[in-house]
């Protein structure tokens, strides 16, 4: 998703966060980061927060597979249904 603005995001986000049926896993592999947000033409990387908060019924395992860009760490993730 990090080629879509936050408001698709988050509309995306919201449908599969209150959808998922109980014990579904999702993978995402999406870049993210523990403060820094990124807002360029097709590409958003948004903080680990942001994740948090957009799929609140998700048991969420962040992993990090980091690389690194100027100051800023970009890693990626999985998550699951709790």
């Amino acid at each position: 998703m990090s080629h879509l603005t936050d408001d698709i995001t988050k509309k995306i986000l919201e449908l599969i966060n209150n959808n998922s049926v109980l014990g579904s896993f999702i993978l995402f592999d999406e870049i993210w980061t523990y403060n820094t947000i990124v807002k360029n033409k097709l590409f958003y990387v948004r903080t680990k927060k942001f994740w948090k908060e957009s799929l609140s019924n998700f048991d969420i395992v962040f992993y990090e597979f980091e690389n690194k860009v100027y100051d800023i760490s970009f890693l990626k993730f999985f998550l699951l249904k709790s």
